[in-house]
């Protein structure tokens, strides 16, 4: 069993797919996320939604991920302009923001349920 930890992807997908490719995981092997992996890059809700669904991946969440947190919180699950959302829209959210409101929904809340 091997165990790694990784940080500061922030939405880039092509770098994070290096990375699982060059780690070849198995069934045992852990990956340990220290936060920011939203934010700044077009991919972070991707790279997101695949870490929460992989048994192999434990997130911690980062200061980008409680920011999206408190402004999802605010607006009880939805995105509403307030303080919470001008700060985390300065720290480079708005590639995250605009691929969360492209999904359903259903998987928006569930999102948000999960990174609680």
């Amino acid at each position: 069993m091997a165990t790694y930890v990784m940080s500061d992807i922030h939405g880039l997908w092509d770098k994070f797919e290096k990375m699982m490719n060059l780690l070849n995981l198995k069934d045992n092997d852990k990956v340990y996320f220290l936060g920011d992996v939203i934010d700044r890059g077009a991919d972070g809700i991707k790279i997101l939604q695949y870490i929460l669904n992989d048994p192999h991946f434990t997130l911690l969440m980062g200061n980008h991920e409680y920011m999206m947190y408190q402004a999802l919180e605010e607006g009880k699950g939805k995105l509403e302009i307030n303080m919470e959302y001008i700060q985390w829209v300065l720290n480079g959210a708005q590639p995250t923001i605009d691929a969360f409101l492209e999904l359903e929904e259903s998987r928006q809340q569930k999102l948000f349920s999960t990174i609680k």
